[in-house]
């Protein structure tokens, strides 16, 4: 077994609960159930469609304690667990927390329901109200989906379907895939066991043996179930669909993911006619990679080889200095802000042991709890700013928002964060005197940048094509691969010779199978982030007033509304999305200055 590393920070829980053994945590269960009897006082008159003002102002603040009670006890076990995933107790507190979030939601669903069906002159008068006005965008959020929300019995009757039929098959991905067997790469001359993220440090080696032959073995053990893949994608596709279309009135899909995150199909329609048109670019930044490493042929293998050396040791205590001298740098209090979670016990960055090698931040009533496994690379610094800029959203949209509002369309919840690597990028182009490490980083960031706008038009258009075909009929394995190969063959065009294990990729991507047209979400909000930064370039003193009311924003409008009041950015057009890829363009031409 692993040992964890001790001289990194770890989270103190202590503002959630002490310890499982609290006797806060221990009567979660009472106190959450004696907010479901005082909201079950309004049920009867809901039921009618007899709901006043003075009734919702009354049970709104209540359904939100609830929630803030069922998300802190179900956190505190999964925080708990995330760092010692054999961690006994935690697990079993994890599962039981688990049933009782959705036991507790499923008996106030009527209350969401009644929320949905409120008359429109009692959200006119919501306007006005001292406390109902706060919430007035989440209830007209609500209302989006009133056309398509069914009767309480039938919404609670899908929610026991889904949460032993569509979740499990999300779930079931999760554990065919950790399961899977990678087998041993000789590396320095020792057989080393493999797992994906071993393989995909060793995928982005200079050493080309190397880095095929951990592109093979990343992805023969997919080609060997691909079968059972291919059955259970076809099966949530119909399973969501059916449930989309048939029972919700929704027109596909597409639209029913496109009204939860407050976008129209047309604005998905035009990012991937806008990626489409600039694939050129794709191709050709390929093309100068090709030339910079010398290649007279560029496989699959090479598209991940680094253009530079970047690996440079950089310990946690160096990083954290980095990261807030680059927020200083853009604005002392975003600096002050982000200082906090290593003041306050709100990170955990020790590495190793039986900890969940991933890496988030998760948002609570009062701050938010940042996870890492940090290890001494730039690429974890990145990652260390990536979930601060997360970190730091919440923090201030905390500052004017109830709990109810802090829930950012994914389209606008990337936004900080992602800014913040940019920010990062910069402070480090302009800083560092190792040129051959600036030319590397900036190209591994160009090419991150290419590969999550790309995906708009292969996971993004894979799915709005196997979603409609599905919908309609059938598609056996060999459809689904051949499909996916053409989506990456189209926009790799003929520099690049593809494998034929290139085919089963898409089964690697776990939100396709958990949650359906997630990924559209990424490409849209690079898109807002690149916009964004191109702002600030333009007139930072102007620029970060705007950004930081921007960010304190919540759920108070649509992501459209937000860009246009604070930055007069019109969302969604192809201006919109031609500037972005402005960016990236711009980002390429200062690469190949350095070469």
């Amino acid at each position: 077994m692993s040992t964890i590393q001790k001289d990194l920070p770890q989270w103190d829980l202590r503002a959630l609960f002490t310890s499982f053994d609290d006797p806060a945590f221990l009567s979660a269960r009472e106190r959450a159930e004696a907010f479901v009897g005082k909201l079950n006082t309004w049920k009867e008159r809901a039921g009618k469609g007899e709901l006043t003002l003075s009734d919702v102002a009354e049970s709104l603040p209540l359904y939100e304690e609830l929630e803030v009670l069922l998300l802190h006890t179900y956190a505190f076990c999964q925080l708990q667990y995330d760092v010692d995933t054999k961690n006994a107790r935690a697990k079993k507190e994890m599962q039981l927390a688990k049933k009782l979030l959705t036991s507790m939601e499923t008996q106030v669903e009527w209350y969401s329901q009644a929320l949905k069906k409120l008359p429109q002159d009692l959200l006119d008068a919501m306007k006005d109200h001292p406390v109902l006005s706060r919430y007035l965008h989440f209830l007209e959020l609500m209302m989006l989906a009133k056309p398509y929300t069914l009767s309480e019995a039938e919404e609670r009757v899908l929610s026991i379907k889904d949460a032993h039929g569509a979740d499990r098959w999300g779930h079931f991905h999760t554990e065919v895939a950790s399961h899977l067997q990678f087998g041993t790469l000789t590396i320095e001359g020792k057989d080393v066991a493999m797992n994906q993220a071993l393989l995909a440090y060793y995928m982005a080696s200079s050493d080309r043996d190397l880095r095929k032959a951990a592109f093979l073995r990343a992805k023969e053990p997919f080609s060997d179930v691909m079968h059972v893949f291919s059955y259970m994608y076809a099966s949530v596709v119909a399973d969501f669909e059916e449930e989309c279309r048939t029972l919700r009135g929704y027109t596909s899909g597409l639209a029913s993911a496109c009204i939860g995150e407050e976008v129209q199909e047309s604005d998905v329609e035009r990012m991937v006619k806008a990626v489409e048109e600039h694939i050129p670019l794709y191709q050709d930044y390929f093309a100068w990679k090709k030339e910079a490493l010398g290649l007279e042929v560029m496989y699959a293998w090479d598209m991940t080889a680094p253009v530079a050396k970047v690996h440079k040791d950089i310990p946690f205590t160096e990083a954290k200095e980095m990261v807030l001298a680059c927020y200083n740098h853009f604005d002392p209090e975003t600096a002050d802000l982000a200082a906090q979670f290593f003041e306050k016990g709100w990170i955990d960055a020790r590495e190793g042991g039986n900890k969940y090698a991933g890496a988030y931040s998760w948002s609570m009533l009062h701050n938010p709890y940042i996870l890492l496994n940090y290890q001494p690379t730039i690429q974890q610094v990145f990652t260390m700013i990536h979930e601060l800029g997360h970190g730091v959203h919440s923090l201030l949209t905390d500052r004017t928002q109830p709990f109810l509002m802090r829930n950012h369309s994914k389209v606008v919840a990337e936004s900080a964060s992602q800014f913040s690597e940019l920010l990062l990028l910069d402070h480090i182009v302009a800083t560092s005197e190792d040129t051959d490490f600036v030319r590397g980083l900036l190209a591994h960031h160009i090419e991150d940048l290419l590969y999550c706008l790309s995906s708009t038009i292969t996971v993004t258009a894979f799915e709005i094509e196997t979603h409609e075909r599905l919908a309609e009929g059938t598609m056996d394995t060999e459809e689904l691969c051949a499909l996916w190969k053409a989506k990456l063959d189209h926009i790799r065009g003929e520099g690049i010779v593809s494998h034929e294990l290139d085919r089963v990729t898409w089964a690697r991507i776990p939100h396709i199978f958990q949650t359906p047209f997630y990924y559209f979400t990424y490409p849209m909000s690079l898109f807002v982030v690149l916009s964004l930064y191109e702002l600030y370039t333009q007139d930072p003193a102007a620029f970060v007033p705007k950004y930081k009311a921007y960010l304190s924003e919540g759920t108070t409008m649509t992501p459209a509304a937000m860009l246009k009041k604070h930055f007069d950015i019109t969302f969604g057009t192809q201006e919109f999305y031609a500037q972005g890829m402005a960016v990236v363009k711009r980002l390429f031409q200062t690469l190949k200055t350095l070469a």
